[in-house]
């Protein structure tokens, strides 16, 4: 039984990207006793097939240039994929992202400056930053600076 869901690891990893409890659960999902599972995944985390800082960073750096994702949506998807919140703050710390610089330039692309004056677009603009993941900080600062947007 081990050596399947050894197999069954590889072949998942083979396709996807998984964080050590994302790995676990995968194959718990699949029928396997949680005992194996976790013996799979610290098999494949000590030979290095499973990093969960590796994992962050990658999909910390998709998330911005892609997405636009602010900080606490980060934060709370890799929560939710199994990856440590000290995991998360070591990588976010060592990319130094700078989230200023990445909502002004989403605010560009989706943010319509003229009509900021009419309360329900202001607020529309304000829970979209929200669902985005961006903090009252960060969207203060881009309605404090749209003059030089």
């Amino acid at each position: 039984m081990l050596y399947e869901a050894k197999v069954t690891a590889v072949k998942l990893m083979g396709k996807v990207s998984y964080t050590y409890r994302g790995l676990i659960n995968k194959l718990i999902q699949k029928g396997y006793s949680e005992e194996i599972s976790e013996e799979v995944a610290q098999h494949y985390k000590m030979l290095g097939y499973l990093d969960d800082a590796d994992y962050a960073e990658k999909f910390i750096k998709d998330a911005v240039a892609f997405k636009f994702h602010g900080p606490k949506r980060i934060r709370n998807e890799l929560i939710l994929k199994g990856v440590d919140e000290f995991v998360i703050e070591d990588v976010l710390s060592k990319l130094d992202i700078d989230f200023d610089k990445v909502i002004k330039e989403l605010a560009l692309n989706r943010i319509d400056f003229s009509k900021l004056n009419d309360y329900k677009y202001r607020q529309k603009a304000i829970g979209f930053f929200i669902r985005k993941g961006f903090d009252f900080e960060y969207i203060n600062n881009v309605f404090e600076y749209e003059d030089e947007l």
